[in-house]
């Protein structure tokens, strides 16, 4: 058990980091239904939810 959670400390904040560098130069949406898909679980992995969108014209 204290291994799973080792892991799990150790790999979750990684996807987090991974997810929020990956959306910090995307658009929040795209045309394309599949990367679109792939923005929104990018998006909600990295806690850009609501008015925090990276890379959004504010205007």
């Amino acid at each position: 058990m204290i291994e799973i959670l080792e892991q799990v400390f150790t790999v979750g904040p990684q996807i987090i980091a991974a997810a929020t560098g990956a959306t910090m130069f995307f658009k929040s949406t795209n045309s394309n239904p599949w990367i679109n898909m792939l923005l929104k679980v990018l998006n909600c992995l990295a806690g850009n939810v609501k008015e925090n969108k990276n890379a959004d014209d504010n205007t």
